[in-house]
């Protein structure tokens, strides 16, 4: 329910990358609404990786992995994924197992 900005700002958390990977397909335009669909891979104790799949009109456009760490903002230090936040990732997922 927060957005990244809430999130680091007001929580004090932060999620950087640590590992970012996307391969085009074909050329995303303008024209036609970019349909995404992104999915959990792993939720680990303190780090959450997606698949991400994007396409216009039916044609795919690029497909992506990542890896993001949850930190403390002002520190930079790794630390394990609030249980609200997990509860919230763990719902999200049991409804992409549903699909």
């Amino acid at each position: 329910g927060l957005g990244w900005y809430e999130l680091n700002l007001h929580q004090g958390i932060g999620t950087p990358f640590v590992s970012l990977g996307f391969e085009f397909k074909s050329p995303v335009t303008p024209l036609h609404e970019l349909e995404v669909a992104v999915s959990v891979e792993r939720l680990g104790h303190a780090s959450l990786s997606h698949a991400v799949e994007a396409s216009q009109n039916g044609t795919l456009c690029f497909t992506g992995r990542s890896t993001a760490v949850f930190v403390a903002a002002e520190t930079m230090q790794s630390m394990p994924i609030p249980s609200n936040i997990r509860e919230s990732i763990e719902h999200y997922v049991s409804l992409q197992e549903g699909s």
